[in-house]
């Protein structure tokens, strides 16, 4: 889902990401600020050098310059709900 204010400028965009047991995501970075919020599974989020546990409850807040990524385990699949 977007939101866009009254010129059509994308002002949130929420999404659901279903990640797939053994998923393996790219370093990225984002130019808008990413709040991620695990809504089920556990994993491990890589963000800049550092490596954080991910279970269900957990929020992250992202900013632009930070490059991050997901990795999950064999056998342990992750709902990612992302608000840029």
């Amino acid at each position: 889902m977007e939101i866009y204010d009254k010129h059509g400028k994308r002002l949130i965009e929420v999404s659901c990401m279903p990640l797939w047991p053994g998923y393996h995501g790219e370093l990225h970075r984002h130019a808008d600020l990413e709040m991620s919020c695990v809504v089920q599974g556990q994993g491990t989020y890589l963000i800049g050098d550092g490596c954080y546990a991910m279970r269900q409850g957990d929020v992250f807040l992202l900013p632009p310059a930070d490059a991050h990524g997901i990795r999950l385990t064999e056998g342990q699949g992750l709902d990612n709900l992302v608000i840029h």
